[in-house]
């Protein structure tokens, strides 16, 4: 039966309204939409689904994971070593020379490839050679590209492959151009440092800063101070977020960073490199690290301060573990204070002799006394070793014609903390996760081995490169049911991959990767336990009985998250041969998934039951139409998929899909082969499942309404008309599948916005579906409707709201307007580029709502950008369940929530004190984003107060009673 949603609306505009609105008129206008675009017949069809338990048994995901995870390991590592051995078999075919292309010229022969998103050429490696490489520097033989492209052909989930040698050579496969080719040296990078020396290291570095200081250096245009600069920031580059660092300059006295008022740390304190404390620190040695006016130098002062940098205590680092340094560069001896080596062995002794100093002196005029002073600083000569093992460094002359070797040898210092030959360490390191800096966005890990000469000598560093996401997919995409997820850790308790991180395949290269510690993310009473255990290497299974689940509920910054609380069993342990552990929350062990056996469907139907949202990768011979500007086809609805509908995400996002790709998919979706493409188990079904929402539309047709569609939990989204999507379309995370799905059971509409697909500006309708017998969400309904039409429909309702005595608006439970005046008003689609919140566009009247109880705050903590958001919710209190009269607000509004919806109904007297014409309320700024406006004492806006928390040592303070809860990603 054909049912025109303009008759089903607007039978109801010329009813009698009274003058109290009435706000179940507008609940039953919108549950009959609802039930016409077909929500409430695909409830009921769900409903009839056949279902399959599955048992989810916690200890036995965790192994299959595990299993999973080591297995890619295994191929990873085979990989690695596979070039390492080509490395160390063809050491004496290594030539000044070669035939293989240099990375810093662009031939014509790359073309873009999707998984490393930029022009590569696989058919071959290519080469760099640092600025500071002697001509005697060799390069790679052509077969180590040749191993490079065989690995890559076998095993395609790797990166990039790259091999640098100590000489500052390096080759990278596959083939690849970027900018600053030239100034790139493998020695600087910190995978290739953590890897000659993998334990973790604090190191403090004393920079000169005397009058001498300011000569011209034997680099052209460069003076003492600047080549040594550019050496400390150098130094600064190649550590990682395991390594704390701090820089001292001196001269007669010493200068340390100051940091700011929220964080002064960097003056004593070892700072973990992290990106925002490297920009720190290289802050500090680039702009205030100055020659100062007098010529004298007191090692005594600095050495001191050094040894109170390393001395500092932090509870959660374990010293014994890491290798302490010192690096001094000076022109010059000492000329003030006490004999340095005395110094270095009183100071030392409190640290039971665990530091190493390497001291480098510059050129020229350097007296032989001076070069004694300075090598026994570094021998530690009158150092005692029954205070402990005393640990040897380096002295490093560097006369005037050497000086644009400064930033090498300093820079490479780890290198002379690299264990004896006997004592090599063949076991792969992986690096902390970082921007791909050829690509520059997404964050990987370098999985890395050092490579040794005949001789014992270290020779370079071989590493493969594999995304973060796509190393820890089973982890990243799993999720049982709506209340579980997974987390893995590193053995300092630094999460690697958690729901409330950002997605790694998105960070960029100028941000900083949020490298926090568990504890910031896991704040269940009972969890503390859990961690330690897990960062012991030891396996295990809690249940705990109210742990947190973080739900997103649209926008971050402007709705902020919703949390629940369940029952829950924690299930952990490591990851065979690596420094990861894994944990998975499961609310239950058990889960239902829609079943291929007994589903009704007939051959006919699934003849049609499937059409690719990419129809020029298609033969069908739908007729094509114009809607809304986009072109169609009203036969059938498109179906995509997402990421998650794969069992390897990756074989999705890397891989630009072909026609051959498409055909399989149908050929297996309308059962006429078997040879599943790669799909997870209840892919299949969904489709068929879906497919009855074409069927109800199709029968169903309605007036002004834009799109409809169902998105899935199994990664499903059909839509109809049929319509071609971006590939990087995901339901999962757009606002209305976030917004809806945080309002189980409840009609969901949102703000107006300008539609991506061409229809103009919109307003969505959805619901959630339920699993049988549950209350599970397995999907999402939805329709489009023009805001032109929407208003209408409200006036119609209550006609009252057009008269000139009241302005009527509409609200969702977060504050944003669905329904107002500057709406009706504006003809400027951007307009709607943002949703509008109520303490924008009528701030009285929010002052109002919160004066009265019923508009009140929340906060959350987003780690990615150390920000709390604070957010609003529009609440009534049960008492008053049915909304505020004028009466009950001193004639100030009246508010009226819709039952069983997300949005309420806010009447105001025009002229009021309330109307925004002539209110004076304090008014948020609207051309400040949310994210970008912080809060003040004055204003109830969506704002963000900065998180103070200690950033040299990445401690967040998490356990205050007035903490806020994690933001949800």
């Amino acid at each position: 039966m054909k049912l025109p949603i303009l008759l089903a609306l607007s039978c109801y505009a010329y009813g009698v309204i009274a003058q109290d609105l009435d706000a179940s008129l507008l609940s039953s206008r919108l549950k009959e939409i609802k039930k016409s675009i077909g929500i409430d017949h695909l409830q009921e069809e769900f409903n009839k689904l056949p279902f399959t338990t599955k048992t989810g048994n916690g200890t036995k995901l965790l192994a299959d994971i595990q299993d999973k995870l080591a297995a890619s390991l295994v191929r990873f590592k085979n990989v690695l070593d596979a070039v390492k051995d080509e490395v160390f078999q063809n050491e004496n075919r290594f030539t000044t020379q070669t035939t293989l292309p240099h990375c810093c010229d662009k031939p014509g022969t790359y073309v873009y490839d999707p998984k490393f998103r930029k022009e590569v050429d696989f058919s071959t490696a290519c080469v760099t050679k640092s600025p500071s490489s002697t001509p005697e520097a060799k390069y790679p033989h052509n077969t180590v590209s040749d191993i490079m492209k065989t690995q890559y052909d076998q095993n395609k989930n790797v990166l990039w492959q790259h091999y640098g040698t100590l000489e500052g050579v390096s080759i990278i496969y596959p083939s690849t151009y970027w900018n600053d080719c030239y100034n790139y040296d493998p020695r600087f990078r910190s995978p290739f440092a953590a890897t000659a020396s993998p334990k973790d290291k604090d190191v403090v570095i004393l920079i000169d800063s005397s009058s001498s200081m300011k000569q011209i250096s034997g680099v052209t245009s460069k003076s003492k101070m600047i080549i040594a600069k550019e050496a400390a920031r150098t130094v600064i580059e190649t550590l990682n977020p395991n390594d704390r660092v701090a820089v001292i300059s001196f001269s007669s006295g010493v200068t340390v960073p100051t940091g700011d008022p929220n964080h002064d740390c960097y003056k004593d304190t070892l700072s973990f490199a992290s990106k925002r404390n490297i920009d720190k620190l290289q802050e500090f040695v680039s702009l205030y690290i100055q020659e100062s006016n007098t010529g004298n130098t007191n090692f005594e002062n600095v050495l001191i301060k050094a040894f109170t940098y390393l001395g500092s205590t932090n509870d959660n680092v374990d010293v014994s573990t890491r290798d302490q340094v010192i690096l001094l560069l000076t022109d010059g001896g000492s000329t003030e204070g006490r004999d340095p080596r005395e110094v270095i062995s009183d100071e030392n002794a409190k640290l039971q002799n665990r530091v190493i100093m390497f001291t480098y002196l510059l050129g020229p005029g350097a007296t032989n006394e001076m070069k004694q002073q300075l090598r026994e600083m570094a021998t530690q000569a009158k150092s005692k070793s029954y205070y402990g093992n005393i640990r040897e460094g380096h002295f490093t002359y560097v006369d005037q014609n050497q000086h644009g070797r400064l930033s090498m040898e300093m820079a490479t210092f780890y290198v002379h903390l690299h264990v004896p030959s006997r004592h090599v360490n063949t076991n792969q390191v992986f690096s902390i996760p970082y921007v791909d800096p050829f690509s520059e966005r997404g964050l990987i890990t370098s999985m890395c081995k050092t490579v040794h000469r005949y001789s014992g000598a270290m020779q370079g560093v071989s590493c493969t490169d594999v995304k973060i996401s796509e190393l820890l997919k089973e982890v990243e995409y799993f999720e049982e049911r709506s209340s579980s997820y997974g987390f893995m850790i590193d053995n300092t308790g630094r999460a690697l991959i958690h729901p409330l991180l950002s997605e790694p395949a998105f960070v960029e290269i100028n941000e900083d990767p949020v490298l926090v510690d568990i504890t910031s993310l896991e704040r269940t009473s009972g969890t503390a336990n859990i961690i330690n255990s897990m960062k012991r290497g030891e396996s295990g299974k809690k249940t705990l009985p109210n742990v947190y689940f973080t739900l997103p509920r649209g926008r971050l910054v402007n709705e902020g998250s919703r949390y629940l609380q369940y029952q829950a069993t924690y299930f952990w342990g490591p990851v065979q041969n690596t420094r990861f552990y894994l944990c998975i929350v499961l609310r239950e062990e058990t889960h239902t998934v829609i079943s291929e056996a007994d589903f009704d469907i007939s051959n006919s139907e699934m003849n049609n039951v499937f059409l690719y949202h990419n129809r020029s990768l298609t033969s069908d011979s739908q007729p094509k139409c114009r809607f809304n500007s986009r072109k169609v086809t009203l036969a059938q609805s498109a179906t995509k998929f997402t990421p998650s509908a794969f069992s390897n995400p990756f074989q999705y996002i890397d891989e630009t899909e072909t026609e051959l790709d498409v055909r399989e998919y149908t050929d297996y979706l309308t059962r006429k082969k078997d040879q599943n493409p790669g799909f997870n188990d209840d892919v299949r079904a969904t489709v068929w499942a879906t497919y009855k929402a074409e069927q109800f539309w199709k029968k169903q047709p309605v007036s002004h309404l834009a799109w409809r569609y169902i998105g899935t939990k199994a990664g499903v989204f059909r839509v109809y008309p049929a319509v071609s999507l971006t590939k990087s379309y995901d339901h999962e995370k757009k606002t209305w599948w976030r917004e809806t799905t945080s309002h189980p059971g409840m009609i969901y509409i949102t703000s107006p916005y300008q539609d991506a697909w061409g229809s103009g500006i919109l307003l969505t309708l959805a619901h959630t579906i339920f699993k049988r017998g549950s209350n599970q969400v397995t999907a999402v309904v939805g329709a489009d409707f023009p805001l032109q039409y929407f208003s209408y429909f409200i006036d119609n309702i209550y006609p009252v709201c057009t008269t000139k005595d009241f302005k009527c608006m509409i609200i969702d439970d977060s504050g944003f307007l669905v329904i107002h005046q500057a709406f009706k008003e504006t003809i400027d689609p951007k307009y709607f580029d943002d949703p509008k919140h109520i303490t924008i566009l009528e701030p009285a009247i929010a002052d109002a709502m919160k004066q009265y109880g019923v508009f009140n705050s929340l906060t959350c903590e987003d780690l990615s950008t150390n920000k709390e958001f604070k957010s609003f919710r529009v609440t009534l209190p049960a008492s008053r369940s049915t909304g505020l009269s004028f009466d009950q607000t001193d004639n100030k509004f009246d508010l009226r929530p819709v039952m069983d919806t997300n949005i309420f109904i806010l009447r105001i007297a025009k002229g009021s004190i309330l109307d925004g014409t002539t209110s004076s309320a304090c008014k948020c700024d609207s051309n400040v984003q949310p994210d970008f406006r912080e809060c003040n004492n004055n204003c109830n806006c969506i704002c963000y107060t900065p998180i103070v928390y200690n950033v040299c040592t990445n401690v967040y303070t998490t356990t205050s009673a007035d903490s806020s809860l994690p933001c949800s990603a």
